[in-house]
């Protein structure tokens, strides 16, 4: 049972770094309407802090920020690709799966080399639903680097 919902979740995460990357408009829509997203340095997970890079906790601010980055912000163009390894299934309790995965991302600017742009491992509360499989309750990004090369605007 927990070898096939791994499955599911990895085809998830793949969906998710295909909207981040390709159709970042799409990317709120994996959330729950109240959940929680944020991406933090591992130093500050290990010590209990919640200070990080970003931090959202409806559906409704993850809108604002993608509309932000679409229509507002100007940044250098810049294309990031998702690699997520697969998933660990840590636990099921109450509907709610309990998963973590490792990933790396990285930024392509035009006219430019790849550079690694984050690497470290999403602790993730998923809720099952019809539409995409999953939805996610809370997903806290933990990069193993306490600085990023540029500035943090893209969810990871």
């Amino acid at each position: 049972m927990n070898d096939q919902m791994a499955q599911r979740v990895d085809r998830f995460n793949a969906l998710y770094g295909f909207y981040i990357d390709e159709k970042l408009e799409k990317w709120p829509s994996l959330f729950s309407e109240q959940c929680e997203y944020r991406i933090t340095s591992k130093q500050n997970e290990l010590a209990g802090l919640p200070a990080g890079f970003l931090f959202f906790e409806s559906r409704d601010a993850m809108d604002d920020r993608v509309a932000s980055l679409l229509h507002s912000n100007i940044y250098p163009e810049m294309a990031l690709r998702h690699i997520n390894a697969p998933c660990i299934i840590t636990e099921i309790t109450d509907g709610v799966i309990h998963a973590s995965s490792n990933f790396v991302v990285f930024e392509t600017r035009s006219q430019s080399d790849v550079f690694p742009y984050a690497a470290g491992r999403y602790i993730d509360e998923l809720i099952e639903n019809r539409d995409s499989g999953f939805e996610i309750r809370k997903r806290v990004c933990v990069i193993d680097n306490d600085i990023v090369r540029t500035l943090m605007a893209m969810p990871l």
